[in-house]
């Protein structure tokens, strides 16, 4: 509702490990969105074992907007010319 996302680095992880079975620690490239990263963004994530070896992939993270607009609408009163007319448009309500 805020317009502000967050993941971590496990959101993107399929399934990263170490060869030698030891724990491996994960990190992610970008882990908060904002309205301005509407579409796909390309998040890196680097996996790093014990020993300090890394390696990384990219995964794409694509971010949408679901949340409705607010609609917040007031009341007028409108004087009509001379002819009967008068003339608003979507800003004046």
């Amino acid at each position: 509702a805020t317009g502000n996302a967050t993941i971590t680095a496990a959101d993107i992880d399929d399934g990263s490990s170490d060869g030698c079975g030891g724990a491996v620690t994960l990190a992610a490239s970008k882990t908060s969105f904002t309205c301005a990263d509407l579409g796909a963004n390309t998040v890196t994530l680097i996996v790093t074992d014990v020993s300090g070896n890394t390696d990384q992939c990219t995964a794409t993270v694509t971010i949408n907007d679901v949340t409705p607009p607010t609609a917040v609408c007031k009341d007028i009163t409108v004087q009509l010319d001379a002819s009967g007319s008068a003339t608003i448009v979507a800003g004046d309500v």
